[in-house]
């Protein structure tokens, strides 16, 4: 009986046999593919609130920041209470476009007239049965809001200083990391704190009650604009709300 070594004496028998240690699959080597998986990072354990965007700053620590200053910027004189409102806007709007020129700040796109016509639509819904129903209480609470300003003065703020501090702040910032209802309630904090020291609420907690309700549903609205529509559409609607809420009233108080 032939054995195989007679066969093939040059050994190519022995050299066809594949190797133990070649037949089996080498293990893969590292292609770096898991070092460019995303980690999770401080967000990953976020609360529902969160929009779970990632956090290069902190703009809800700059809120408190800014909410103590509009504390302490109470004891100004009562006459000058529009100073205290140019200040606590300049140091909001210095924030927010600091951080939308360098930071991570939302920039606003091409947007769409349809965008544009909801935010005016939805300010209308809203002011309409306001001003309808509470015209004289709406100029006589504007006259106690910013009754040391005159018309062109508080136009250019209700244009151009508010809407870019609080809608490039609140609805730009904020509520890229929140819900759009907490950015509303947080809103509506800021306002509150900034307009009711000068309704005298104590003698009239009534008339600081109705400003605060109008206060939270102006700023809900806002943030649900943004959501909605767009960042431009939320800063169309908050002017628009501002000239048809408050300077129209005020301008018809002062008998124009």
């Amino acid at each position: 009986m032939n054995r195989p070594e007679d066969l093939d004496p040059a050994g190519e028998y022995e050299d066809s046999l594949p190797d133990n240690n070649e037949a089996q699959d080498p293990a893969p080597a590292d292609s770096g593919n898991e070092r460019d998986l995303p980690k999770a990072g401080p967000d990953a354990d976020d609360d529902v609130l969160s929009a779970g965007v990632p956090r290069r700053n902190d703009p809800l620590f700059a809120l408190l920041l800014l909410l103590a200053l509009s504390i302490g910027l109470t004891a100004l004189p009562a006459g000058q209470h529009d100073l205290r409102l140019v200040v606590l806007w300049l140091a909001m709007s210095g924030y927010s476009v600091a951080n939308w020129l360098l930071a991570d700040g939302e920039r606003i796109g091409a947007e769409t007239l349809e965008n544009l016509a909801w935010g005016l639509t939805l300010a209308l819904v809203l002011c309409g049965p306001m001003l309808v129903f509470g015209e004289n209480t709406l100029g006589a609470i504007s006259q106690r809001m910013f009754g040391g300003l005159r018309s062109s003065s508080l136009l250019a703020l209700l244009i151009f200083v508010t809407p870019l501090a609080e809608t490039l702040f609140f609805r730009g910032l904020l509520q890229q990391r929140f819900v759009f209802w907490l950015t509303g309630l947080m809103a509506s904090l800021w306002s509150i704190l900034l307009y009711l020291p000068q309704l005298d609420v104590s003698r009239f907690p009534a008339i600081g009650l109705i400003v605060s309700i109008a206060l939270l549903m102006m700023n809900l609205l806002f943030s649900y604009v943004r959501q909605r529509n767009g960042l431009a559409a939320a800063w169309l609607c908050q002017i628009a709300v501002n000239l048809i809420l408050i300077f129209l009233p005020f301008v018809a108080s002062q008998g124009y």
